[in-house]
Order: C-alpha cells, then sequence, then structure tokens
C-alpha cells in the first residue's frame, strides 16, 4: 500500500493546453523554491522538459508548446 522507505519512485507529467494558458508559469511554480518571484514567461517553443524531487517522487515534466 504505502512505499518502502528509502524507495525512490518516478513520475513522467506531460503539461498540454492551448496557446497562453499558463502552461509555463504552473511549471515554473513547481520548480522554483517556495517564495520565489517568477518572471513573466517567454513563449515556450517545441518542449521544455524539467526535473525535481518532491520527497520520494522523482518527476520530469514535460512543457510542450501550445497546441
Amino acid at each position: 500500500m504505502g512505499a518502502a522507505i528509502g524507495r525512490t519512485r518516478r513520475a513522467t507529467v506531460l503539461v498540454l493546453g492551448l496557446d497562453n494558458s499558463g502552461k509555463t508559469t504552473v511549471v515554473n511554480c513547481l520548480t522554483k523554491p517556495p517564495g520565489h518571484v517568477t518572471a513573466p514567461a517567454v513563449p515556450s517553443v517545441g518542449v521544455d522538459v524539467k526535473r525535481i524531487r518532491v520527497n520520494s517522487i522523482e518527476m520530469t515534466i514535460c512543457d510542450v508548446s501550445g497546441l
């Protein structure tokens, strides 16, 4: 039921949406430290991949430009 102690789980998150819907802003908020002020995002071109670790979960976040 629960993860074993010390075991790292992996997840891949694909962020999709329409142009100017805030996809990159959400990804930036997830990947920056708490309280960090993010600059206005520049429109994405192609795919931007970021990796973060939350507790025992290692996440790969793929931010795809607008559809």
